[in-house]
């Protein structure tokens, strides 16, 4: 693990070193449609690991990368069995936790009751991002009082983690982390993190609760033209970062929500989702003229009676290669030095080196996706860590490597099975064993064979390529 006081521009090349020391640009929207085969920073500065130019994949290739990353997306991508295995999940968690709490410790005096326990997921499930290997963030509080103050916390989980049921198996309690988790299996298949919030979504504190993401990260999403391929691209942003282990906010890395964060925060300097706070403007300005015309308010369901109108021109999100290839170099831009992600205001910007304090800045500022004056000192990516951070850069660096075709000479049959192996390697960690394109046929089975052909002119490939080994994070 690289050491926590290292610089963040530390292994990097002088030459780049001294371009980082200058402003960058990142919150410049690019509306201008890049090359297919570039791979440049947000503000069109070519990464340094590449040369200026290079070759793309021919076209039949290019079309395999489609359709691999959509079988690969379908692959990962949770299903009706998952939501099922969520809600008798939620349903079997409330009758744990409302036992494993009626113990006499946890009895009210001078009541003489025990607290009532409320439910509630958030996080990718509710997102509309969860995978089939997700686990289900669920935080809980109880009907006659809130619970703060990490101690007070811990008491209730403890309390848990002593009497789990018969269909819960304790994984660990993570006592350290500034909010008290318990992790817990369900029928040995899905993962389970148990916290302890304030108030839930229908109450009418929520609105200043800090977990309170979800929605407003969903309407970014459907907020893009084609919404549901906004949605597929975090997914497989999602996919890849489970398959590299790049998810454990315990561990300094990115959480879940962190990368759905970064890909929305792509996708709008892209040009193909507003700012936030437009959304939000088109949003109360729809629900006036509903109200206008109806009489009413709001829907009583909470619901909206169609998508906000459109805020200014958007591109399309057009899944392919370069679009992720553009990510991880995004990726790779935004972890050379302190940076603040604004996904209201649509711009990431440099941050300060140093706090008010005197302290490190933290790697990466995730300001909230609707900030007001009591979250202005939230960061989403808290947890984050510069060894963690520095970890991703490399990993991403790496990663942008798979997109890069074999030598353009290379037969198109060759091409179409290096992308095979590439999205292979690219994705495969992060679907449940048995669910990638190799097991289910997809393609003709032409995964399955690019796996089986050698990588390497010594072995007899006709790409004339040798890879380079893989190696560790020290």
């Amino acid at each position: 693990m690289a050491d926590p006081q290292a610089s963040p521009t530390d292994g990097v090349p002088e030459e780049a070193s001294a371009a980082i020391g200058a402003e960058p640009d990142v919150g410049r929207p690019q509306l201008a449609a890049a090359e297919p085969h570039s791979c440049s920073g947000t503000d069109g500065v070519e990464s340094e690991s590449e040369p200026a130019e290079t070759t793309w994949w021919n076209s039949s290739a290019s079309f395999r990368w489609l359709r691999l990353l959509e079988e690969w997306h379908d692959a990962a991508a949770a299903g009706e069995k998952f939501a099922e295995r969520c809600a008798v999940c939620m349903k079997e968690l409330q009758a744990t936790c409302s036992a494993a709490l009626s113990a006499e410790e946890f009895r009210v005096a001078p009541f003489d009751w025990t607290p009532d326990v409320m439910l509630e997921a958030f996080g990718s499930t509710q997102q509309g991002t969860a995978l089939e290997i997700s686990d289900l963030d669920v935080r809980m509080t109880f009907e006659q009082f809130e619970v703060y103050g990490k101690e007070r916390q811990l008491k209730y989980l403890k309390g848990i983690r002593a009497n789990p049921g018969e269909r819960f198996q304790v994984r660990m309690l993570i006592e350290e982390a500034k909010i008290p988790l318990l992790r817990l299996i369900f029928d040995g298949q899905l993962e389970v993190d148990l916290s302890m919030g304030g108030a839930m979504a229908g109450n009418r504190d929520a609105e200043e609760d800090a977990p309170s993401v979800d929605q407003p990260l969903r309407a970014l999403l459907a907020s893009a033209i084609n919404g549901d391929a906004a949605v597929r691209f975090v997914r497989l942003v999602k996919a890849f970062a489970k398959a590299s282990s790049l998810v454990d906010a315990h561990l300094g890395l990115p959480s879940s929500t962190s990368w759905t964060c970064l890909a929305i925060a792509f996708l709008q300097l892209e040009g193909c989702i507003p700012p936030g706070q437009e959304v939000l403007r088109s949003a109360s300005d729809d629900t006036a003229e509903n109200a206008a015309a109806t009489g009413s308010t709001a829907n009583g369901d909470g619901s909206e009676d169609r998508a906000p109108r459109p805020i200014r021109r958007l591109w399309p999100v057009d899944i392919s290669p370069g679009l992720l290839c553009r990510f991880l170099a995004f990726i790779e831009k935004l972890s050379l030095k302190p940076m603040k992600v604004s996904l209201s205001e649509g711009r990431c910007s440099p941050a300060r080196p140093w706090t008010n304090s005197g302290q490190r800045s933290p790697p990466l500022f995730l300001e909230h996706p609707v900030p007001t004056e009591s979250r202005s000192w939230l960061n989403l990516a808290q947890s984050l860590t510069w060894p963690g951070w520095k970890q991703v850069r490399y990993l991403c660096s790496e990663a942008k490597k798979e997109f890069l075709p074999p030598q353009a000479s290379a037969p198109d049959a060759a091409q179409e099975r290096a992308a095979a192996r590439a999205a292979k390697r690219l994705f495969a960690g992060g679907v449940p064993p048995g669910k990638g394109p190799d097991a289910a046929g997809c393609g003709n089975g032409d995964a399955a064979a690019a796996e089986a052909t050698p990588d390497t002119p010594e072995e007899g490939s006709s790409n004339g390529v040798a890879k380079k080994p893989r190696q560790d994070v020290s």
